[in-house]
Protein backbone atom coordinates (compact mmCIF):
# COMPACT_ATOMS: atom_id res chain seq x y z
CA UNK A 1 0.00 0.00 0.00
CA UNK A 2 0.95 3.63 -0.87
CA UNK A 3 -0.60 6.67 0.37
CA UNK A 4 1.52 9.96 -1.12
CA UNK A 5 -1.58 12.16 -1.63
CA UNK A 6 -4.47 13.87 0.46
CA UNK A 7 -6.72 12.01 -1.61
CA UNK A 8 -5.64 8.54 -1.20
CA UNK A 9 -4.80 8.86 2.34
CA UNK A 10 -8.77 10.45 2.98
CA UNK A 11 -9.60 7.09 0.79
CA UNK A 12 -7.48 5.15 3.42
CA UNK A 13 -9.05 6.66 6.62
CA UNK A 14 -12.90 5.90 5.09
CA UNK A 15 -11.93 2.09 4.13
CA UNK A 16 -10.20 1.95 7.57
CA UNK A 17 -13.13 3.44 9.28
CA UNK A 18 -10.69 5.43 11.41
CA UNK A 19 -12.37 8.25 13.46
CA UNK A 20 -11.78 11.63 12.08
CA UNK A 21 -13.81 14.73 12.09
CA UNK A 22 -16.91 15.69 9.58
CA UNK A 23 -15.97 17.35 6.32
CA UNK A 24 -17.18 18.37 3.30
CA UNK A 25 -15.56 18.68 -0.47
CA UNK A 26 -16.71 21.67 -2.11
CA UNK A 27 -15.78 23.55 -5.37
CA UNK A 28 -16.09 27.58 -5.40
CA UNK A 29 -19.98 28.04 -7.19
CA UNK A 30 -21.38 25.43 -4.05
CA UNK A 31 -22.27 27.86 -1.31
CA UNK A 32 -25.39 26.06 -0.50
CA UNK A 33 -23.23 22.95 0.69
CA UNK A 34 -21.30 25.27 2.44
CA UNK A 35 -24.11 26.94 4.34
CA UNK A 36 -25.82 23.53 5.30
CA UNK A 37 -22.17 21.98 6.81
CA UNK A 38 -21.98 25.22 9.00
CA UNK A 39 -25.63 25.24 10.11
CA UNK A 40 -25.07 21.38 11.12
CA UNK A 41 -21.57 22.15 13.20
CA UNK A 42 -22.78 25.94 14.01
CA UNK A 43 -20.83 25.51 17.67
CA UNK A 44 -17.72 24.53 16.02
CA UNK A 45 -14.59 26.51 14.69
CA UNK A 46 -13.36 25.00 11.03
CA UNK A 47 -10.35 24.59 8.88
CA UNK A 48 -9.45 24.52 5.43
CA UNK A 49 -7.35 22.68 3.54
CA UNK A 50 -6.62 22.10 -0.11
CA UNK A 51 -7.40 18.49 -0.87
CA UNK A 52 -4.88 17.67 -3.31
CA UNK A 53 -1.80 17.45 -1.73
CA UNK A 54 -0.52 16.30 1.32
CA UNK A 55 1.47 18.98 3.73
CA UNK A 56 -0.15 21.66 1.29
CA UNK A 57 0.71 25.41 2.36
CA UNK A 58 -2.70 26.22 1.61
CA UNK A 59 -4.23 25.79 5.19
CA UNK A 60 -6.47 28.27 7.31
CA UNK A 61 -7.54 26.79 10.72
CA UNK A 62 -9.69 28.10 13.97
CA UNK A 63 -11.86 29.74 11.22
CA UNK A 64 -15.64 31.10 11.98
CA UNK A 65 -18.71 30.95 9.88
CA UNK A 66 -17.61 34.28 8.50
CA UNK A 67 -14.16 33.58 7.86
CA UNK A 68 -15.22 29.80 6.05
CA UNK A 69 -17.83 31.97 3.64
CA UNK A 70 -14.96 34.46 2.48
CA UNK A 71 -12.47 31.95 2.34
CA UNK A 72 -13.68 28.89 0.65
CA UNK A 73 -14.10 30.46 -2.91
CA UNK A 74 -10.61 31.04 -2.91
CA UNK A 75 -9.46 27.49 -3.33
CA UNK A 76 -10.67 24.79 -6.10
CA UNK A 77 -10.70 22.04 -4.19
CA UNK A 78 -11.16 22.27 -0.61
CA UNK A 79 -12.09 20.63 2.20
CA UNK A 80 -13.78 22.48 4.72
CA UNK A 81 -13.66 20.38 8.14
CA UNK A 82 -14.44 20.97 12.32
CA UNK A 83 -10.94 22.00 13.82
CA UNK A 84 -9.10 20.51 16.38
CA UNK A 85 -9.23 23.62 17.80
CA UNK A 86 -12.89 23.29 18.68
CA UNK A 87 -11.78 20.57 21.49
CA UNK A 88 -8.49 22.46 22.71
CA UNK A 89 -9.40 21.59 25.91
CA UNK A 90 -9.08 18.64 25.76
CA UNK A 91 -6.54 18.02 23.04
CA UNK A 92 -3.63 16.29 25.03
CA UNK A 93 -1.23 15.38 22.18
CA UNK A 94 -0.75 15.65 18.60
CA UNK A 95 1.78 14.96 15.67
CA UNK A 96 2.82 11.66 14.01
CA UNK A 97 3.96 8.84 14.32
CA UNK A 98 5.09 5.63 12.71
CA UNK A 99 4.98 1.83 13.63
CA UNK A 100 6.71 -0.74 11.75
CA UNK A 101 5.59 -3.98 11.74
CA UNK A 102 8.63 -5.19 13.99
CA UNK A 103 7.72 -2.82 16.52
CA UNK A 104 10.36 -0.42 15.45
CA UNK A 105 8.82 3.33 16.77
CA UNK A 106 9.34 6.87 15.37
CA UNK A 107 7.39 9.67 16.64
CA UNK A 108 7.60 14.06 16.58
CA UNK A 109 4.79 14.45 19.05
CA UNK A 110 3.59 17.47 21.06
CA UNK A 111 1.57 17.86 24.38
CA UNK A 112 0.95 21.74 23.43
CA UNK A 113 -3.04 21.88 22.87
CA UNK A 114 -2.29 24.87 20.31
CA UNK A 115 -0.04 22.86 18.50
CA UNK A 116 -1.04 21.62 14.66
CA UNK A 117 0.09 17.96 13.50
CA UNK A 118 2.90 20.28 11.64
CA UNK A 119 3.54 22.43 14.14
CA UNK A 120 4.58 19.18 16.02
CA UNK A 121 6.29 17.66 13.27
CA UNK A 122 8.07 20.47 12.70
CA UNK A 123 8.74 21.38 16.53
CA UNK A 124 8.23 18.29 18.59
CA UNK A 125 8.14 18.63 22.44
CA UNK A 126 8.63 14.98 22.35
CA UNK A 127 11.20 12.85 19.17
CA UNK A 128 12.11 9.75 19.50
CA UNK A 129 13.16 6.74 17.08
CA UNK A 130 13.17 3.60 19.53
CA UNK A 131 10.42 0.64 20.02
CA UNK A 132 7.22 0.42 21.63
CA UNK A 133 8.52 -1.01 24.41
CA UNK A 134 11.27 2.18 25.41
CA UNK A 135 10.72 3.05 28.95
CA UNK A 136 11.23 6.75 28.25
CA UNK A 137 7.76 6.05 26.36
CA UNK A 138 6.12 6.14 30.04
CA UNK A 139 7.71 9.87 30.44
CA UNK A 140 4.93 11.21 27.26
CA UNK A 141 1.23 11.60 28.49
CA UNK A 142 -1.43 9.94 26.81
CA UNK A 143 1.55 8.11 24.20
CA UNK A 144 -0.48 4.65 24.43
CA UNK A 145 -3.81 6.01 23.53
CA UNK A 146 -2.17 6.42 20.19
CA UNK A 147 -0.11 3.88 20.24
CA UNK A 148 -2.90 1.58 21.21
CA UNK A 149 -5.48 3.13 18.06
CA UNK A 150 -2.51 2.09 15.79
CA UNK A 151 -1.94 -1.27 16.53
CA UNK A 152 -5.87 -1.80 16.98
CA UNK A 153 -6.80 -0.73 13.82
CA UNK A 154 -3.39 -2.20 12.01
CA UNK A 155 -1.47 0.91 11.11
CA UNK A 156 1.87 -0.72 10.63
CA UNK A 157 4.14 1.03 8.50
CA UNK A 158 2.39 4.40 8.20
CA UNK A 159 2.84 7.73 9.12
CA UNK A 160 -0.24 8.51 11.37
CA UNK A 161 -1.15 11.99 12.18
CA UNK A 162 -3.37 12.75 14.64
CA UNK A 163 -4.49 13.84 18.09
CA UNK A 164 -5.31 12.29 21.47
CA UNK A 165 -8.08 13.91 23.48
CA UNK A 166 -9.40 13.35 26.93
CA UNK A 167 -12.91 13.21 25.54
CA UNK A 168 -14.49 11.12 22.55
CA UNK A 169 -14.98 13.24 19.08
CA UNK A 170 -15.06 12.96 15.94
CA UNK A 171 -17.79 10.54 13.60
CA UNK A 172 -17.17 7.58 15.96
CA UNK A 173 -17.14 8.90 19.39
CA UNK A 174 -13.54 8.39 20.14
CA UNK A 175 -10.99 9.80 22.11
CA UNK A 176 -8.38 9.91 18.83
CA UNK A 177 -8.71 11.87 15.62
CA UNK A 178 -6.84 10.57 12.64
CA UNK A 179 -5.57 13.52 10.36
CA UNK A 180 -3.92 12.08 7.55
CA UNK A 181 -1.91 8.93 6.19
CA UNK A 182 1.18 8.98 4.49
CA UNK A 183 3.39 6.02 2.98
CA UNK A 184 5.89 8.42 2.45
CA UNK A 185 6.80 12.48 2.53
Amino acid sequence: MRISTKKESEKMINLLNLNRFPYIHVRSDNKSLVLKFLDKYSNCKFAIRDSEFVMSRRFKNGLNRKDILINYKQLIGTTVTISGLTYIRHKKLTGEICISKDMQLCLSISADPNFSTRDASNNPQFSLMSDIFDKNLNKIPNIFTIIDYILKNHLLDIIVEFSVFDKCVGIKKEKVIIWELRTNY
